[in-house]
């Protein structure tokens, strides 16, 4: 051991033993060790009981798709109940859409919101898609090129904010910088 790693060990052990003055540290007795249970299985809490760390979702608000990554906590969920382990393998394409403007640089998903689909295109352009059909319902080219850094919808997603009562619902395509 060197002499600086000494003196470390000396000022912890000595603010060790100024900290605790008057404590006996308890020596480890096998015996009651060995009567200890290897495990024991301590109950949770009722979710109920539960105070979560923010304002978690509610069921309903997960069967949407409302942002890239999912809804508004981005895990990637989505509250499906008419999808389920025992008819999974018995679905089929319903329909399908193609944006027709440009390559296939697409490295985001689609949202849904209130039955309609909105999608990014590799155009650099938006659409609105009816979630049920696959007809379109609109569709907006940015002709923006990338111009000051602007990143495609395509690459960086989408974002569906419903308004707060004074503000109209919006649909958010982040661009930034790289």
């Amino acid at each position: 051991m060197t002499t600086a790693a000494r003196v470390v060990r000396n000022l912890l052990l000595s603010g060790l033993a100024v900290a605790l003055p008057g404590v006996e540290l308890a020596h480890d007795d096998p015996v009651a060790r060995a009567a200890l249970p290897e495990f024991q299985i301590i109950p949770a809490a009722p979710t109920a009981e539960l105070t979560p760390a923010q304002d978690w979702p509610t069921t309903e608000q997960l069967r949407g798709w409302s942002r890239s990554l999912g809804g508004p906590t981005s895990n990637r969920y989505s509250a499906l109940y008419a999808i389920t382990r025992a008819n999974v393998a018995q679905l089929q394409v319903a329909w399908t859409w193609h944006g027709g403007d440009g390559g296939g640089d697409m490295q985001c998903n689609p949202i849904v919101v209130d039955g309609i689909m909105y999608t990014p295109t590799c155009g650099r352009g938006v659409a609105a898609v009816d979630a049920v059909t696959g007809k379109e319902i609109w569709r907006a080219d940015l002709a923006l090129g990338k111009v000051g850094g602007f990143e495609a919808p395509a690459r960086r997603g989408l974002l569906y904010w419903p308004g707060d009562g004074a503000t109209a619902p919006r649909l958010y395509l982040p661009g930034g910088r790289k």
